[in-house]
């Protein structure tokens, strides 16, 4: 298949996203979080090739993005007052909301789940997309399933080129880490830990929990609600060991581990303290966002020079690292290194 690589100047793009999107197509198209890969969600077979052009396992469900609040009654019922208090607080933005789907919604997309997860993407170009087509789009990240999530052109173009339509250059993700899912089935419960902390969700709903299996293994065989909770996810196709620890403390642990081609993606201030030249940065530890902006890159970008092992500092346990911990667990197959506060 060729690929149509596509630029946002003028309106061309947005006519030749939607016609593909209306023929069954799937285009990858920038959002604020990570490029989607995105097809027709009412079009069961249109949302069979996001399956295939990922690999993606089919118990994995998809988000449903849409154009607008008039669209979530069209998908979801049984709304409480709760999903229209965040809808007013966070979209459109990088929140995505669990609750009761109509039969509309196909269960291809749900993993066969009675639930539809929904989002109001805030990204021009993905919106101009979703209104001109006239339909929501299912829309996984736009890499090969399991890999680290995509959040620049290159990145789409790398898994992406000659399985799908088209590819649409939006530049870098200005978030760069995927949305916070939370169930409004029962209780608040955060089912992945995104841009949107606890702690800001926790001013308008008290009783919100972060579901206590974020950060540990799930069974192969148990259901899940969200995306992003079970298998391996966001991975360098290189062994990657988290370690967590006081700056020192990882630098000593780190660099008497040290080996041929061995990589160390590290907070932006801390190149010095490593024995080694093989170093990325990915951010400031003082700002969360920074680190979770630059995340997937670095990971890429250690894969770009074949590294043989790659060790991550990952900042000691705290809520406002909740999303950066998932992520980084999650692609290092839960190994954790653990060194203490000091």
């Amino acid at each position: 298949m060729k690929t149509l690589l596509l630029d946002t100047k003028g309106d061309e793009y947005i006519n030749i996203c939607s016609d593909i999107v209306k023929k069954s197509g799937i285009v990858a198209l920038p959002t604020e979080t990570v490029y989607g890969l995105c097809a027709n969600a009412l079009d069961e077979s249109a949302v069979k090739k996001i399956f295939k052009a990922k690999g993606r396992p089919q118990d994995n469900p998809l988000i449903v993005h849409i154009s607008g609040l008039k669209d979530v009654e069209k998908y979801a019922k049984n709304i409480p007052e709760s999903a229209y208090l965040l809808f007013e607080k966070f979209w459109p933005g990088p929140l995505t909301v669990i609750l009761k789907k109509r039969d509309i919604i196909s269960d291809l997309i749900t993993a066969n789940h009675d639930t539809v997860a929904l989002r109001l993407p805030n990204n021009r170009v993905m919106q101009n997309i979703i209104k001109k087509s006239g339909v929501p789009l299912a829309a996984p990240s736009a890499n090969l399933s399991g890999r680290p999530s995509p959040t620049e052109f290159s990145h789409v173009v790398e898994d992406m080129n000659g399985k799908i339509d088209a590819i649409v250059d939006g530049g870098k993700c200005d978030i760069g880490v995927e949305s916070t899912v939370i169930s409004l089935i029962d209780d608040p419960i955060i089912l992945r830990p995104g841009f949107i902390t606890i702690e800001e969700i926790e001013k308008f709903l008290p009783t919100v929990k972060l579901y206590d299996k974020v950060f540990s293994e799930i069974n192969e065989k148990e259901k899940v609600l969200s995306p992003g909770m079970k298998y391996r996810h966001y991975a360098p196709k290189s062994p990657l060991i988290c370690v967590i620890g006081e700056d020192n403390k990882a630098a000593n642990y780190i660099n008497s581990n040290l080996e041929i081609n061995t990589f160390c993606i590290v907070f932006d201030n801390e190149s010095h303290l490593y024995k080694t030249k093989n170093i990325i940065t990915y951010g400031i530890k003082q700002m969360p966002n920074t680190l979770l902006k630059n995340l997937y890159s670095a990971l890429r970008k250690a894969d770009s020079y074949n590294a043989e092992k790659i060790y991550i500092h990952c900042p000691e346990m705290d809520k406002e690292f909740n999303a950066l911990y998932n992520r980084i667990i999650l692609a290092s197959s839960h190994n954790v290194i653990y060194l203490g506060n000091k």
